[in-house]
């Protein structure tokens, strides 16, 4: 497989995962296991701020990148807006998947789909 980036690729179901990338993904998993054995108030307290923490960094990334399009627009760029219906398609497909398989917890993508 080609890729750009250190992590890109891992996780694929051809070479077999280094150690660094395995413990990578088990601490995901690890964390999620702390999360969930935390108690009901501290979890939505977590829920919370993380949501807030998204919400502000989306707010921040959107003005950058909207000052970002202005600039190269104005000095001539063409800039596309691409359609994300299907790759929003072939995610969902792929969490399905992992939400068969136990990889991920069933409804976290509707949770995160909400932030």
């Amino acid at each position: 497989m080609i890729s750009e980036g250190k992590y890109k690729v891992e996780g694929n179901p051809y070479p077999p995962l280094d150690a660094e990338a395995r413990g990578c993904m088990q601490s995901r998993v690890d964390d999620e296991k702390s999360f969930v054995a935390l108690p009901a108030d501290m979890q939505k307290l977590m829920s919370d701020c993380a949501v807030e923490a998204v919400q502000n960094t989306r707010k921040t990334a959107q003005a950058e990148t909207e000052d970002v399009v202005k600039k190269m627009s104005a000095e001539g760029a063409k800039v596309s807006t691409i359609d994300k219906a299907p790759i929003q398609q072939r995610a969902r497909e792929g969490v399905a998947k992992m939400e068969k398989d136990g990889a991920w917890t069933p409804g976290m993508w509707d949770q995160i789909q909400k932030l």
